[in-house]
């Protein structure tokens, strides 16, 4: 009796794991599969610090409108791209899959630009090489309750980020959004980046090989003196 209920609950578990825990098969899956996934796009492009502004009002209901409700049932990536998107965490509590958004190209390198659904708008940018080898990734483009990033890139890839501080009519920190409004966008610095270099946090050290050890002699062993009884 007490068999035939563990292996009836044994194949209760098997049954609700298969699903939960199953990983689609890659496949043959390659950067040009990957591409096909994005919208393609043209360089120069940019985020407007006015657009990302009522994309952060509109996404917590204080304007009409909401573009990125589509969000939801939009066609994100499939966690069979993991291994050349490495921003993409299937198995956690919160899984995070990109939704693409835009595929550029200049003349050296390809910059994918996919968002990942938080509490705010915000998009990154993973850049690769012309032979599809992923380099790195880094926020492009946000908004936040305080600040905004916007960016420009141009036809080389070269980045020029301008960030606004943003002061709500209501701390928005106590007051929340609900009957708020923002009161003033102001500019406070701006900085220019080539997306085509990878940047020094980023670069994986080669493993230093560590020279062959000199082998030491086998241990003598020490004849130990006789012992003489009396």
């Amino acid at each position: 009796m007490k068999n035939s209920v563990i292996l009836a609950f044994l194949m209760c578990c098997t049954g609700f794991s298969t699903p939960l825990f199953a990983v689609e098969p890659t496949g043959d899956v390659t950067f040009q599969k990957l591409l096909k996934e994005f919208p393609q796009g043209k360089l120069p492009y940019r985020f407007t610090a006015d657009a990302l502004k009522h994309e952060l009002l509109q996404q917590h209901g204080l304007e009409a409108g909401h573009p990125k409700s589509k969000v939801y049932n939009s066609n994100r990536l499939s966690i069979k791209y993991h291994s050349l998107l490495p921003d993409m965490v299937p198995f956690s509590r919160m899984s995070r899959m990109p939704e693409p958004v835009m595929a550029l190209e200049s003349k050296t390198n390809y910059a994918l630009i996919y968002m990942l659904y938080r509490y705010k708008p915000e998009y990154k940018v993973a850049i690769y090489d012309k032979e599809g080898h992923f380099l790195y990734k880094k926020v492009l483009a946000f908004a936040a309750n305080k600040e905004i990033q916007a960016v420009v890139l141009d036809e080389n890839l070269k980045a020029t980020f301008s960030t606004y501080a943003l002061v709500w009519e209501k701390e928005i920190e106590k007051e929340g959004f609900v009957k708020n409004a923002i009161q003033t966008v102001t500019f406070t610095k701006e900085f220019v980046v080539d997306m085509t270099i990878v940047p020094a946090s980023e670069k994986k050290e080669p493993k230093e090989s560590i020279p062959n050890a000199p082998k030491s002699p086998p241990a003598q062993s020490q004849k130990q003196p006789a012992i003489i009884r009396a």
